[in-house]
């Protein structure tokens, strides 16, 4: 798959920057309902989670979200049981051990996480993360396509097939450039530019990437040489100084984005 980590140098104009904030702007003012895949010329009429040769076929492992409910259950000590809801502080609270740290692990890092902490209270602690509900599973498809904001995503969902659903790319897109954020955790992001444009091109459609819950996909207007001056802008002159929410990313804190 043609993916390009931020090496380069970007070159950012005054106007590029306005633009790049009126954009996010406008997506975050409201979210759209998309039902069924409109066609889009260059993009297959597909399945392309389904019918592909996607990368290992498998999508990334689920993370929690605020608002997930979950139940911890002790297979020795069902006293301890417990029904919880992440806050939005991306906490749960949890007897003798108090509030832990949910949002952005994986069940399975959380129970380890968990079965660590009680190991000082319990003799051999035996627990399961049971994710019961989830709240908001969403991605985002921001700049240059025709419906920019949030789309719900309940199976599995590819690169091209989100930017299909929010209506294809416009013609002052850069298929070269588009950038994909996905967080680790509140202080950790993964930022991959990616060349649609070659897959297109080729047809090497097994180079389509999945997208995992509050990814952030951007169709940039011009090419984007340097991933980490584009964040920055992203984060913390545009999403964080204008006071744009995107539900996963209230309490993210960029301290690494690589």
């Amino acid at each position: 798959m043609i993916r390009e980590k931020h090496r380069p140098v970007m070159s950012r104009t005054t106007v590029f920057a306005l633009s790049f904030a009126f954009f996010l702007l406008s997506c975050a003012a409201q979210e759209y309902a998309f039902k069924g895949r409109p066609e889009v010329p260059g993009i297959p009429d597909r399945s392309l989670a389904d019918s592909l040769n996607i990368a290992d076929g498998r999508m990334p492992e689920y993370r929690i979200g605020i608002g997930d409910k979950m139940e911890v259950d002790f297979l020795y000590n069902k006293d301890l049981n417990r029904y919880v809801k992440v806050r939005p502080d991306g906490r749960i609270s949890l007897p003798y051990v108090g509030d832990v740290d949910a949002e952005g692990m994986t069940p399975t890092g959380l129970d380890s996480l968990l079965t660590m902490k009680f190991r000082e209270i319990l003799a051999s602690p035996e627990i399961a993360v049971i994710v019961t509900e989830t709240e908001g599973n969403n991605i985002y498809v921001l700049g240059e396509v025709r419906f920019p904001g949030a789309i719900e995503i309940k199976t599995r969902m590819t690169l091209l097939e989100a930017i299909t659903v929010a209506g294809g790319f416009l013609p002052t897109g850069n298929l070269k450039s588009v950038i994909v954020i996905s967080k680790r955790s509140e202080t950790e992001a993964t930022a991959t530019k990616v060349n649609v444009r070659r897959i297109l091109d080729k047809g090497k459609y097994g180079d389509d990437i999945l997208l995992a819950r509050y990814d952030i996909v951007y169709v940039p207007s011009s090419f984007i040489n340097n991933v980490d001056i584009f964040v920055d802008q992203f984060f913390t002159k545009t999403v964080y100084n204008m006071g744009i929410g995107l539900m996963g990313w209230q309490n993210f804190i960029r301290e690494r984005v690589y």
